[in-house]
């Protein structure tokens, strides 16, 4: 028995005996001396997130020499009896030695290493086991899995076996420490050298193996215009630099990259005052027509400010012994390299009639104003 005061002292307490159950009750006769009542005191038992996940399906991960492979939720699989599969997270406690596993977030986007993953990535498609193509036809990783409670719940190490499968024609293979990478000003052109598209395959030499601009140079930024820039062939040119006539290079080989004949030429047109992000997309086919596909090429192209402020005025109107502020409709000012808080005005000539003043001051020649002090009327 108990008394409404235990209640309110806090002193009553249910305590569950940590079994899996999640619902219990309690019979209460309440009564007050005279009268009494019984009352059903319904409990209900929240599940604790005290077990680690565990791994119900791992089968063998299959991939040909040198490719690689998606690991399907079909054949990695695991589970937790008290939280979500889908957060479940796979931790590569020991990599793999013949190849590496990543993401790829999408078809023909470029790939990366990871540590670790969840069983969602799984079943979204998107963790590839790749193998680096050298002479190890047996492979293997390590994984712990855990969950999202606070601390983890760890799995013991789970072991995920690798076959290789050897296949006589490799497709072409990147050397490693090619950058695909260039930084280039908007005014000039710039070869593509080997040290940043080298690819190489044993069994064809690099006058046959080939490339493809399977996507043309875009930009990957908020920047939008048709112009990207172009590659193309610099015997195509009179002379190594920007030319809006030079023919459109679509194909090309390892050899012509070599001896430095493949060349990329920003957009004719000014790309404004701020660096740009431009990619293209090549495949590279071997003289078996073993093809890689999605090659990602990215070109940092820095503005040059190579172009004066733009000026257009319109007439002021004071009335006779009046004054009048000076605005953006007087002096529409622009630039299409320089942020507009870079423009400034010199006073080289007073006025004959009037004076100038800026920010109540008398203006003189050889003094500046920007076009902040316009819009604040200042001037």
């Amino acid at each position: 028995m108990f008394t409404v005061n235990d209640l309110r002292a806090g002193l009553v307490f249910y305590h569950h005996d940590d079994s899996d159950s999640t619902k219990d009750f309690i019979i209460f006769r309440i009564s007050d001396g005279h009268h009494q009542t019984r009352h059903k005191f319904p409990i209900k038992i929240l599940p604790k997130d005290d077990s680690p996940p565990f791994l119900i399906t791992n089968m063998l991960v299959e991939v040909l020499e040198g490719q690689t492979t998606l690991l399907r939720g079909s054949t990695l699989k695991a589970s937790d009896m008290d939280s979500s599969d889908d957060y479940i997270l796979f931790n590569i406690t020991r990599l793999p030695q013949a190849g590496e596993v990543m993401k790829i977030p999408g078809p023909g986007l470029t790939g990366y290493p990871v540590s670790h993953f969840l069983q969602k990535d799984l079943s979204q498609s998107i963790v590839y086991y790749r193998h680096l193509g050298n002479e190890v036809f047996d492979d293997s990783f390590e994984v712990v899995l855990s969950d999202f409670h606070d601390p983890p719940n760890f799995s013991e190490p789970q072991v995920i076996v690798v076959h290789i499968e050897a296949v006589p024609d490799q497709p072409p293979k990147e050397v490693p420490g090619s950058t695909r990478c260039l930084v280039i000003k908007e005014t000039q052109v710039a070869h593509i050298t080997r040290q940043q598209l080298h690819f190489v395959d044993q069994e064809s030499p690099d006058s046959e193996l080939t490339y493809t601009v399977t996507t043309p140079p875009f930009y990957t930024g908020h920047y939008s215009s048709p112009d990207a820039g172009r590659l193309f062939l610099v015997d195509s040119v009179p002379k190594f630099t920007k030319d809006s006539n030079a023919p459109v290079l679509r194909l090309f080989t390892q050899h012509a990259v070599n001896f430095m004949k493949v060349a990329y030429m920003p957009p004719i047109m000014d790309i404004g005052p701020y660096p740009q992000y431009i990619q293209f997309i090549l495949s590279v086919t071997n003289h078996l027509g073993k093809t890689i596909t999605g090659i990602c090429f990215n070109i940092t192209l820095m503005p040059v400010d190579n172009q004066p402020p733009q000026v257009i005025t319109n007439t002021l109107t004071v009335d006779e012994g009046g004054e009048h502020f000076l605005d953006p409709e007087q002096l529409q000012l622009s630039d299409v390299d320089s942020v507009l808080e870079a423009l400034h005005v010199e006073l080289r000539r007073e006025p004959q009639h009037g004076v100038l003043h800026l920010d109540g001051h008398p203006f003189i020649p050889g003094q500046n104003f920007t076009l902040q002090d316009l819009i604040n009327h200042k001037v």
